[in-house]
């Protein structure tokens, strides 16, 4: 709990209290009551001494069904917000323990029980025509619209916008670029889009497949011509403003070894996978692909039952105002989704006269 709002813990709003009269008027008193799902609905005695009226879960998408099931029917309303085109709940099963087989699950929805009850409920109220039961936000206040447009048109189906004119921080999600002046080719091609790709060799020579030196180095002159560029700026780069995603540990552990040996504190930088990404976001995002053959294509993507690569979305969305990918174009070119984006960042480096 952020420290402005800890005064409001329960355990702290009831201090000094000693009688159940008190604590019972300190819970009716309280109009909303804010937790996580496991302790809201492991509390019991909490819907024995008070009604509510609705339930609201956030992030629904990432919660399965035996987490909501009983806790939805402790109130008459509820309302579920996610985004399941997004990282899923974390399934250590496989298949063989998750598909349903059941026809009469079958037919309400229920196909796999790695599938969140938002998801399958969104999906069935859209096949079903009730407009009122569900709806999507259509604007977002946190990517640049030139980092917005590939996400928007292949995962939002062209159906996410940046903020209107009228809304605050409008004009952050439109500036032009305003940066030093570039010193090498590396430092042109950031110079000259928000989005970018870096073209890399596969490492075929790591003892690990799970390793790519090359993109581990390239991690480091991006930070480092990032960091010159902004620095006679009126905006400087500092710690905590770059973030950096990979897939692998041992890419994880390489990039922090390389940073270290650059002279740069890794502490600075969240280098992580974009599991652990969902839900933050960076003013400047690095992803470190490490595909260094065919097979591990799969280990990129996270197809969701509309065919949306969650993962490449959860990563690209994570940006303000720069987004660098790095990898091995041949490679990625396997990727339906991924050739795509090359095809998107070859050909439109300039998409401010794409989106309103």
């Amino acid at each position: 709990t952020s420290e402005k709002y800890s005064g409001r813990l329960l355990q702290v709003r009831s201090e000094g209290i000693r009688s159940r009269k008190a604590l019972r008027e300190l819970i009716d008193g309280a109009r909303i009551v804010v937790g996580t799902v496991s302790s809201v609905g492991g509390k019991n005695e909490l819907f024995q001494l008070k009604t509510f009226d609705r339930i609201v879960v956030d992030e629904a998408s990432q919660i399965l069904e035996p987490l909501l099931g009983a806790l939805l029917t402790r109130a008459p309303r509820s309302l579920l917000i996610g985004d399941h085109r997004q990282l899923p709940a974390v399934v250590q099963q496989g298949d063989p323990g998750t598909v349903v087989t059941d026809a009469a699950l079958r037919e309400i929805g229920l196909t796999h029980l790695g599938t969140s009850l938002f998801e399958r409920l969104f999906l069935h109220a859209k096949r079903s025509g009730w407009t009122w039961a569900y709806d999507q936000l259509q604007h977002q206040g946190r990517m640049h619209r030139e980092i917005m447009h590939f996400p928007a048109v292949e995962f939002y189906q062209g159906k996410l916008h940046i903020l209107p004119e009228s809304v605050r921080h409008y004009e952050r999600q439109i500036l032009p670029l305003e940066m030093g002046i570039a010193a090498s080719d590396l430092e042109g091609q950031l110079t000259a889009a928000r989005l970018v790709f870096v073209s890399t060799e596969a490492d075929l020579t790591s003892a690990d497949p799970k390793v790519n030196r090359h993109e581990a180095a390239m991690m480091v002159q991006l930070v480092e011509a990032y960091v010159r560029l902004y620095a006679g700026t009126r905006d400087p780069v500092v710690s905590g403003d770059i973030g950096i995603i990979t897939p692998y540990r041992a890419q994880i552990a390489n990039i922090r070894r390389e940073l270290a040996a650059a002279g740069l504190s890794p502490d600075d930088f969240t280098v992580d996978t974009v599991e652990r990404y969902q839900g933050s976001a960076k003013r400047i995002i690095l992803m470190s692909l490490c595909a260094n053959h065919a097979e591990q294509l799969d280990r990129l993507s996270n197809l969701s039952s509309e065919g949306v690569d969650r993962k490449l979305n959860v990563a690209m969305t994570r940006a303000r105002e720069h987004l660098v990918l790095v990898g091995c174009p041949d490679i990625l070119r396997g990727n339906e989704v991924y050739a795509r984006l090359l095809d998107h960042v070859t050909t439109t480096p300039d998409t401010s006269c794409i989106l309103p």
